[in-house]
């Protein structure tokens, strides 16, 4: 799910890539944080609401007093009208800060909701139409943490409402669409499908002309045909598509990619995955540029995906995986192995039908052609597959003979310090300690 995130151009009005209803419906994934050049005019903004005045920092723990503390009603119109403004903004900034730093805790995040909700207040008081425009942005900003940390999609929906009013009040309205389109996103993700038709269809509608090939709004429409999926309306879906092909054919590669895969989200729905390794690779080959070409790579990657998910869900276990072994085959330039995932999704409902004579045997037969093959990270990760088989057959000293095997392999990896280097190296290194430590 990480990988659609980084490679959706399907940003909220807050600069955040909103959660792909395409990934949280088949997935259970999440977005990521990405700058863009309108997080970057918001940051403009604030800065120079600031220049003036530079205040000495106040320690956090003062910072997160004041911000649990907020007045209500009268009281916090003063406070953000008056002399007070300028100490109070520092205050909910620290606050916002911390929330958005990498070592923030869940006290961390509850306090970045509480300093959110006094910035926007705080800017749409002054009623000017730079400062609601801010307010409206910072609406997005809720909408996101919301959205992204917590999967609060009710309290995203009200910040983004929020959002929505502000910059349509503001006047400030060329990213007016992806307000709309943020709406929409969070109506999907709470089963409310009418409702996400009605405001994707309105974000769609609202794209300015100067925007109209750009990723934002290529993920505009392809969110409209996955609330028409959702919804059961496969003729409304194919007219959607059918309009987005014909919008793509003066378009840039990128955006006639993003065209192209959406006619793979319809055939999945329909059931038919023939001619979709095909579709996908055409994709991918017809964007040159190489930042472009990658983000398409991991989208397409993503989007086959999420087609063997849903051909493992209709397809006989061998048709699900010659499937994937074509997607592998035909489509040049993904970023990781489709087979491998469908080993696993295929795996997983064995697991759910209690078929775990076959999960064990083939899931040896891999340690085994790891092992052969001198390749210790895939027998380090085929042995943590293992023992989840043993696990799910309450086979206890197994499971832990096998974590045994897989935590010697990985100390034969480490430097000479003893600390691995590197993310994958740590979090391999980490998953395998703990899931030895449960199975002990």
């Amino acid at each position: 799910s990480q990988m659609r995130a980084k490679s959706d151009g399907g940003l909220n009005s807050a600069g955040f890539p909103s959660t792909n209803p395409r990934i949280s419906q088949n997935m259970g994934g999440s977005g990521s944080f990405r700058p863009t050049l309108f997080a970057a005019c918001l940051s403009v903004l604030l800065c120079v609401g600031l220049a003036a005045q530079t205040p000495p920092a106040p320690d956090l723990a003062t910072a997160r007093n004041f911000v649990r503390n907020l007045p209500t009603g009268p009281a916090r119109d003063q406070l953000f009208r008056g002399p007070g403004r300028t100490n109070a903004e520092t205050l909910l900034r620290q606050v916002f800060n911390q929330g958005m730093s990498p070592a923030a805790s869940l006290d961390d995040w509850a306090d970045l909701h509480l300093a959110l909700a006094g910035l926007v207040d705080l800017y749409s008081l002054q009623g000017t139409a730079n400062d609601l425009y801010i307010a409206g942005s910072l609406a997005g900003f809720q909408d996101s943490a919301y959205r992204n940390h917590e999967n609060d999609y009710a309290s995203a929906l009200a910040a983004a409402q929020k959002s929505l009013d502000f910059v349509q009040r503001s006047g400030l309205t060329d990213t007016l669409f992806m307000n709309w389109a943020d709406v929409g996103r969070d109506l999907l993700s709470l089963g409310q499908f009418k409702e996400a038709v009605a405001a994707l269809e309105k974000s769609r509608d609202t794209i300015p002309p100067s925007l109209t090939y750009s990723r934002n709004a290529a993920s505009v429409w392809r969110d409209l045909m996955s609330a028409h999926i959702a919804m059961k309306d496969l003729n409304g879906a194919a007219a959607e598509m059918k309009r987005f092909l014909q919008a793509a054919v003066a378009a840039p590669p990128y955006f006639r990619a993003e065209a192209q895969l959406a006619t793979v989200d319809l055939k999945m729905a329909q059931g038919d995955y023939g001619d979709v390794p095909e579709i996908v690779n055409a994709a991918v080959q017809s964007v040159l540029d190489p930042e472009e070409k990658k983000r398409i790579g991991y989208e397409a990657y993503v989007e086959l995906l999420n087609c063997v998910l849903a051909a493992a869900n209709q397809l006989p276990y061998a048709d699900a995986q010659a499937l994937a072994a074509k997607m592998d085959h035909d489509v040049d330039g993904l970023p990781g192995s489709v087979s491998g995932f469908a080993r696993q999704a295929i795996r997983t409902r064995r697991r759910l039908a209690g078929d775990f004579t076959v999960a064990l045997r083939e899931d040896s037969e891999i340690v085994e052609q790891a092992r052969a093959a001198g390749q210790v990270r895939s027998e380090i990760e085929s042995l943590r597959i293992l023992a989840s088989d043993y696990e799910a057959v309450n086979s206890v000293s197994n499971r832990i003979a096998v974590l045994e095997n897989a935590e010697r392999l990985e100390r034969t990896l480490l430097p000479a310090g003893g600390i691995p280097q590197g993310y994958p190296e740590t979090f391999s290194w980490a998953l395998t300690l703990m899931d030895l430590t449960i199975a002990y």
